[in-house]
């Protein structure tokens, strides 16, 4: 059947949380909700979850962003996967996709068909400019593992807010 996956940033906790639902015509059966990231420290804050699934509903990959410090000056992207079955969503350890250090916003994901590979891109200062980059990940099961992330677009020019599509095919 069809299957949909939703996730966002739930504002009292500053969690990211995910539910999913089985669809038969126009009636939908939602899982409970559950938190994708830890509850944040005392300065730490999250925001802009985004997330792709697979063409036949059975895996997801999420980013969003994560900030440390209570000036949220630095910001890293992380991300989560699943494997589903029927409307649950069962979610691994959140990873640190991009480097630390800077700050990074703006982070999109496209997933491929079978679910398996993975395309995070964002922007981030690097002191003077504002670079796209991008990570690709080998998804198996919840679990992904990142490249290094690699810059995009030229550091001398400001570059900003990327958007990232994946073929179907893997």
């Amino acid at each position: 059947g069809t299957r949909a996956t939703v996730v966002f940033k739930e504002r009292v906790t500053n969690t990211v949380k995910s539910a999913s639902a089985t669809i038969s015509g126009s009636s939908a059966t939602w899982s409970p909700v559950v938190s994708l990231s830890a509850i944040p420290g005392a300065n730490e804050n999250i925001d802009g979850p985004r997330i792709k699934i697979s063409a036949d509903g059975t895996r997801a990959t999420a980013v969003w962003m994560f900030s440390t410090d209570v000036l949220n000056d630095f910001w890293v992207v992380q991300s989560a996967c699943a494997t589903i079955s029927g409307n649950v969503a069962t979610w691994g350890t959140p990873l640190n996709v991009s480097g630390t250090g800077a700050k990074a916003d703006g982070a999109e994901v496209a997933l491929s068909g079978a679910g398996t590979q993975a395309v995070a891109v964002w922007f981030r200062s690097n002191g003077s400019k504002f670079v796209v980059q991008s990570a690709t990940g080998a998804v198996s099961g919840s679990m992904a593992t990142w490249s290094v992330p690699i810059n995009l677009s030229d550091t001398s020019q400001d570059a900003t807010f990327p958007s990232v599509a994946i073929s179907g095919e893997d």
